[in-house]
């Protein structure tokens, strides 16, 4: 199998409405999550990504070898992702696989 390894953000179907403004990350196969013992003082829920800002990175020392997303918030602070299927190999530890990319205005529903 010869898969894209790019990095990718992926835009939730417009239809789910808790997910708008928001991106998942990819890398070929695999989905990426941001997880709170990876990015110390930042709120995973809150932080808007840069996508552009992400690159893939080998991290040999970390769960056994895995290559991780490394970026940055709009605000320039850091950002790490690591592979979904890893998550909560740590510790107790916050998670979050969609991220806000644009802060966008809450609307609701007419009625």
């Amino acid at each position: 199998m010869d898969f894209d390894l790019s990095v990718t953000a992926r835009h939730a179907q417009p239809r789910v409405r808790g997910h708008a403004g928001k991106i998942a990350l990819t890398r070929g196969p695999l989905v990426y999550c941001l997880e709170s013992s990876d990015n110390a003082g930042l709120d995973i829920f809150t932080a808007q990504l840069d996508p552009v800002s992400l690159r893939a990175e080998p991290a040999p020392d970390l769960l056994g070898g895995i290559v991780v997303l490394r970026g940055q918030t709009r605000a320039g602070q850091p950002v790490t992702a690591i592979p979904y299927a890893l998550w909560g190999n740590r510790g107790a530890s916050q998670m979050t696989v969609w991220v806000k990319e644009q802060a966008r205005p809450v609307v609701k529903p007419a009625g």
